[in-house]
């Protein structure tokens, strides 16, 4: 085992050393509104206190759904071209996270204007929430976007969008400048 292992390994010793540690951490974990890897998708799926409060947060929760699930999209050739800067560094950060924030608003401009279409809600807030009168106001998406949306931003105008596409779903890196 290298040095960094060995501290990696230390650390993991130490934070989940007794019952209550791990149960912290548990905690943390099940308060995670939402993380993608491996082919799934995890959410939180705690109630909130009140019928406006959960509608609230089904439909925040279905944009992070959208956000999560195109994670799940990109092509493996792609990760490899953004991990290829370093899984830390401010590229990796703007192929992964800011590139999905934007497509993830791409997605979100066409369900924003449905959101008070009777089948929609009922898919999103459920059947007995949805025959409530429709809320007034659903967050735009950009309420979770990632720092690094600028830069994809730039990215998108230096090679376009198709070219972004192309990367992103198909792996055709070359597109992006990989």
């Amino acid at each position: 085992m290298n040095d960094e292992a060995k501290i990696i390994d230390r650390l993991a010793d130490d934070f989940t050393a007794t019952d209550a540690q791990v149960q912290k951490l548990n905690e943390i974990d099940r308060g995670w509104d939402a993380s993608a890897g491996g082919g799934e998708i995890n959410v939180q799926i705690f109630k909130k206190a009140g019928a406006k409060e959960d509608r609230e947060f089904l439909w925040d929760m279905f944009q992070t759904l959208i956000h999560e699930y195109i994670h799940t999209l990109r092509d493996a050739k792609y990760d490899a071209y953004a991990n290829s800067f370093g899984e830390n560094s401010n590229e990796n950060n703007t192929l992964i996270e800011g590139v999905d924030s934007l497509l993830d608003e791409i997605v979100w401009e066409d369900v924003a204007p449905r959101v008070k279409d009777p089948k929609l809600r009922e898919i999103v807030e459920g059947p007995t929430l949805a025959k409530q009168p429709a809320l007034d106001h659903v967050e735009p998406a950009s309420i979770r976007r990632y720092d690094s949306y600028d830069q994809a931003l730039k990215l998108v105008n230096i090679v376009g969008i198709q070219n972004l596409y192309a990367a992103y779903f198909t792996g055709d890196v070359k597109k992006i400048g990989g």
